[in-house]
C-alpha cells in the first residue's frame, strides 16, 4: 500500500530511534513542501523524544484520494491513508495542518 501511495504523495517521513528520515517523491504546489517540512522539524525539536517510531506519508496538494478509486473492494488498488490538507466522507485522507499561510 505504501508503494502505491508513492505516486500520490509528496514525501514519506520515518522516525526511527529518534532519527528522522525523509524520502521525497513528487513536487508540491508553490512552497507548501518547504513549509510542511519546516513545521514538522519545529514540532520534532520540541517533541522528538516523545514521538514513537512511525512512518507516514504526506500530500501537499488539494485533490483527495477517493475511497471509490483506492478502496477495499476487490480488484481496486489499495493505498495507505495519507496525511493531507483536506478530506471528506468519501476519501481516505487524514487531515494535517497547512503551515504555508
Amino acid at each position: 500500500m505504501m508503494e502505491v501511495a508513492k505516486d500520490l504523495t509528496f514525501f514519506r517521513l520515518v522516525i526511527l530511534d529518534e532519527k528522522v528520515y525523509m524520502e521525497k517523491y513528487n513536487g508540491a504546489f508553490q512552497k507548501r513542501g518547504v513549509f510542511i517540512i519546516w513545521g514538522i522539524l519545529q514540532l520534532l525539536k520540541v517533541y522528538l523524544r516523545k514521538v514513537l517510531d512511525l512512518e507516514l506519508m504526506l500530500k501537499c496538494g488539494d485533490w483527495r484520494i477517493k475511497a471509490s478509486e483506492y478502496g477495499k473492494r476487490k480488484g481496486k488498488k489499495k493505498v495507505s491513508s495519507l496525511f493531507h490538507y483536506c478530506t471528506s466522507d468519501d476519501t481516505l485522507d487524514i487531515v494535517f495542518s497547512d503551515w504555508s499561510f
